[in-house]
């Protein structure tokens, strides 16, 4: 199977995965690699700032 296979079955070419209670989940493209300006992107900081606000909040 090609790679162009698997991204038919995403929105926009993402894809994600989590558990049951929600708690682990895993995503492609995978955010720590757009999460810096000197990596070209900074797409992915959105999820991890999201994780750190729900943490201060919790």
């Amino acid at each position: 199977m090609e790679m162009e296979d698997f991204t038919l079955l995403s929105l926009e070419n993402i894809a994600g995965i989590c558990n049951l209670r929600r708690n682990v989940f895993g995503l492609m493209p995978h955010p720590e690699r757009a999460s810096e300006k000197i990596l070209g992107s900074t797409d992915g900081l959105f999820i991890f700032q999201s994780i750190l606000n729900y943490i201060l909040k919790n």
